[in-house]
């Protein structure tokens, strides 16, 4: 099955938190995808693949070294920096694997001028977009999946997706970058020596 997630790409400010709450709920129902599934490949939506430093992939620890970070619960932590509110999806290993950010512009009417200027800027770090709708820019890979049942199928396994929110007394630019494979893997490996264990305890 193809999933996609357009209805949480159409979040718009001040309901970008509502976004990633609902990221968490569709990631707990992703690990049971993650069985044959490997470290990330090289293969990337974005030819960046961080915002304002935060990457994909990054230890929690290295990220503290950026930002005071509060951990808010299931797998999400949260901090704010210069103008920019972050939320982070962090592995059972420690590794941030979903980046969220939403940056304050301040007052203004959004133009052509200012999309066309926000689209250059994306295309100069993340590489051009994919797809793009009015101020919304989106960039995926979609690969076959391994499934627990041994059927394969496409998934949306790395995207990112920018956009204006806010209002006209506050507009924002929000972005999610977001790679499963990187949660994949780091699920598949804190399971391996319990199932193993498990396996060893098999008895009748």
């Amino acid at each position: 099955m193809l999933c996609h997630f357009s209805e949480i790409s159409q979040v718009r400010q001040p309901r970008w938190k509502l976004a990633a709450t609902a990221l968490v709920l569709i990631v707990g129902q992703l690990p049971a995808l993650a069985n044959g599934q490997g470290e990330p490949a090289v293969r990337s939506a974005t030819v960046a693949r961080d915002v304002n430093g935060f990457h994909l992939g990054m230890p929690i620890a290295e990220a503290r070294k950026l930002a005071d970070l509060e951990y808010i619960g299931g797998d999400q932590f949260e901090a704010t920096v210069d103008g920019f509110q972050y939320n982070f999806g962090v592995t059972p290993a420690g590794r941030i694997y979903r980046v969220q950010s939403s940056q304050s512009l301040g007052r203004f009417n959004v133009d052509r001028t200012f999309v066309q200027t926000l689209k250059q800027k994306l295309s100069a770090k993340y590489g051009p977009p994919i797809s793009e709708y009015a101020d919304v820019f989106s960039w995926e890979i979609i690969e076959d999946v391994t499934m627990p049942d041994g059927n394969r199928g496409p998934f949306r396994t790395m995207w990112m997706t920018a956009m204006i929110g806010g209002h006209e007394t506050d507009r924002t630019l929000d972005i999610t970058l977001i790679d499963f494979r990187i949660l994949w893997a780091d699920q598949a490996s804190v399971n391996r020596a319990p199932r193993a264990q498990a396996e060893d305890r098999i008895a009748f």
